[in-house]
This record gives structure tokens, sequence and C-alpha cells, in this order.
């Protein structure tokens, strides 16, 4: 199961409360599968699916489609901030392993 930190779900509720167009809407978390480059991770307000896994982070309602789900089985979403910046960080062991099964010479 995917976990997102307290920190993380403080930093989506305060976004999303100065941003009235998302009123009502929860947080998807989806991945978006790059060939050699892995995967990447994506953030945005969404309404639920059919067929979403739906988590409760601290009150926080968080989505994901099926396919997500599988590959943030695990994971962890934190939020820091500090010198080197601010965001959102993915930290997934299940992809930490390396190597993404193309032909490719950038695996």
């Amino acid at each position: 199961m995917l976990t997102i930190t307290d920190r993380a779900a403080q930093a989506v509720r305060d976004y999303a409360a100065t941003m009235p167009e998302v009123a009502g809407k929860q947080l998807r978390i989806f991945v978006e599968h790059g060939g050699c480059s892995g995967v990447r991770y994506g953030f945005a307000f969404d309404d639920r699916h059919e067929g979403d896994t739906v988590l409760d982070a601290g009150g926080l309602q968080v989505l994901l489609d099926a396919s997500s789900a599988q590959v943030l089985d695990g994971a962890e979403v934190d939020f820091v901030d500090d010198e080197r910046g601010r965001g959102f960080v993915v930290d997934n062991p299940a992809l930490a392993a390396g190597g993404c099964g193309c032909a490719c010479d950038g695996c």
C-alpha cells in the first residue's frame, strides 16, 4: 500500500486551500511509464473514477488507478523543504533495483 506522510498530506491541504477550483476534488497520484527513462509520477486534483483505489491519508482522500496502485505498492510520498529545494518526493523501493527491461543502452 502507498504511504503518504503527514507532512505531504498537509502540503496538499495547504495548496488546495489556495485553489477554490479544486474544492470537492481529491488528490490523484499517477504513474506514467517512460520506457528507458523509467517512470514519472504525477499529482493532480480529480474526481473519483470507477475502479479507483481510494486511500485516506489523515483525512486527505488519495485516488489511484489500478495500474498506478500496483507500481506504487510499498512506496512513500513525502514533502521536503530544505536547501536543495521544495516539493514532493516519491520513495519507491520496488523500482530502486534498476534496469527497465528494454533493449536500450540507457538502463
